[in-house]
């Protein structure tokens, strides 16, 4: 028996939908979010800077709260089925804090 070429119609349709609007909103969802989470991990590391200057001794404890959020906040999930999309932002942050910090990256 041979199939009816309208069964493939649909088919083709949704490709041509997926290559044209899904492909284009999600990369600009991904980068949008990406300068999302860029400005909240700024604000992550000056309130950390903020309160290492308030308290001094208690270095170390900031810089370990402040790297736990970056994990939260940028890490895993953070950007939902594309996480690896915010991995090189999380390792730049994290470095950033680190120097900041005057810590050593790689210990």
């Amino acid at each position: 028996m041979k199939k009816k070429d309208h069964d493939k119609l649909p088919i083709e349709n949704q490709k041509f939908q997926t290559v044209n609007s899904i492909q284009n909103h999600t990369s600009s969802y991904i980068n949008d979010k990406l300068k999302e989470l860029e400005l909240v991990a700024d604000e992550l590391i000056k309130f950390a800077m903020w309160r290492w200057e308030r308290n001094p001794k208690e270095k170390d404890i900031i810089l370990k709260e402040t790297e736990d959020w970056l994990n939260q906040r940028i890490g895993h999930g953070s950007i939902g089925p594309a996480t690896a999309a915010a991995g090189p932002l999380l390792r730049e942050k994290t470095e950033e804090l680190r120097v900041l910090f005057k810590k050593d990256f790689y210990k």
